[in-house]
């Protein structure tokens, strides 16, 4: 299994901004079959307005994915869980 950390960033501020930098430039694997994936976790570590706005950036994802999103999605915290996928 894969595991891959997920950060809901429901803070004004982008995680890496200290850096000069919008979003981690390290993806988590940098395989092509995960390509999707890490760009859907580079967006939920920028900010994130509302629980709409997070909808819009998952919109056509799995159905269990944008329902712990939102479940871990607080206004004003960066939050973390671990997902894990097949290889």
């Amino acid at each position: 299994m894969k595991e891959f950390k997920v950060r809901v960033n429901g803070t004004k501020e982008y995680l890496y901004g200290a850096y000069g930098l919008k979003c981690n430039p390290f993806p988590q694997v940098a395989k092509h079959e995960y390509s999707k994936l890490n760009s859907v976790l580079m967006e939920l570590e920028k900010p994130i307005k509302d629980k709409e706005h997070l909808l819009k950036i998952l919109k056509g994802g799995n159905k269990e994915f944008v329902e712990l999103c939102l479940r871990y999605y607080e206004p004003g915290k960066v939050t973390e869980f671990i997902i894990k996928l097949p290889e």
